[in-house]
């Protein structure tokens, strides 16, 4: 065997134990940064009844909205019909009980404010909703005012979706289908 053959030989060994090395490394990570997010989603239990409290709100704020949406052509004859139940159908005239204080009180500083703006915007919605049945305005002006309401809704729908996207996968599928039906203190000794 000649010098260049024994070279590319050493040379090849060396590459194939680099990469053993490389992808025995790799898989070193990829079980840190899995074990790094099942620390993380157990650290973050305590706090999953807060976020399941806050995606409760939020998903029924959406679900309202979407309900004006779906509903369109129904109001839209209900103010023709001259409805006078459509403002308390599908608005709300004040934000007041929204969300409870003590379930506020209760939250991380950034849950609230990501529950206090879905409440503004699906107040702000709501609110303008509330006016469809008001008697100062004529019929043409409450087909407008349906047509920003509907504007608003689907909008505000869109916010209150993204903002539900950013705990959506906070807490794990195990954790929210865990069996309730029995109380916690009857799993403990007496």
């Amino acid at each position: 065997m000649d010098i260049g053959t024994i070279i590319a030989i050493v040379v090849g060994s060396i590459n194939l134990l680099a990469l053993a090395f490389v992808a025995w490394q790799a898989m070193l990570t990829r079980k840190s940064v899995q074990m790094a997010q099942l620390t993380k989603e157990i650290s973050d239990l305590p706090k999953a009844d807060a976020v399941i409290r806050v995606r409760h709100y939020l998903n029924k704020w959406k679900s309202e909205l979407e309900q004006i949406i779906t509903d369109e052509k129904y109001i839209r004859a209900q103010v023709w019909a001259a409805d006078t139940t459509l403002g308390e159908k599908y608005g709300l005239t004040t934000p007041e009980g929204l969300i409870a204080k003590p379930v506020h009180d209760y939250l991380p500083g950034w849950l609230q404010i990501i529950c206090i703006s879905a409440a503004q915007y699906y107040y702000d919605c709501k609110s303008h909703a509330s006016l469809l049945s008001a008697e100062e305005f004529n019929t043409e002006r409450k087909l407008r005012l349906l047509s920003n309401v509907v504007d608003l809704a689907r909008a505000n729908t869109s916010r209150i979706k993204k903002m539900l996207s950013y705990i959506e996968e906070m807490i794990p599928e195990w954790y929210l289908n865990c069996p309730a039906s029995i109380k916690e203190d009857r799993f403990m000794d007496r």
